[in-house]
C-alpha cells in the first residue's frame, strides 16, 4: 500500500497483484488454511433481496459518476 502511494505503477502490476492475490486466497481457500461461508439466496430471500438491492445501488452510482467525470 505504502509503495502504491510513494511510487504510481501503470495498470499492468496493479491487475497482476490484483490476480495471483486472488490466486493466493483461493489456493488458502482449498487448503482449508482460510474458511469460507456459504450463502444461499434461494434458502434466505431477504439476503437476495438485500444483494440485489445493493448491486442495482453500486451500478447507478458507477454509471453517474462516469457520466459526471467524462463530462468534465
Amino acid at each position: 500500500m505504502v509503495l502504491r502511494i510513494l511510487y504510481t505503477p501503470s495498470v499492468v502490476p496493479v491487475a497482476l497483484a490484483f490476480i495471483f492475490t486472488g490466486l493466493f486466497l483461493g489456493s488458502l481457500a482449498e487448503e482449508g488454511i482460510v474458511k469460507s461461508k456459504e450463502l444461499s439466496f434461494i434458502e434466505n430471500p431477504r439476503a437476495g433481496f438485500a444483494s440485489v438491492l445493493a448491486l442495482v445501488f453500486a451500478l447507478v452510482l458507477a454509471l453517474t459518476t462516469g457520466f459526471v467525470y467524462t463530462q468534465k
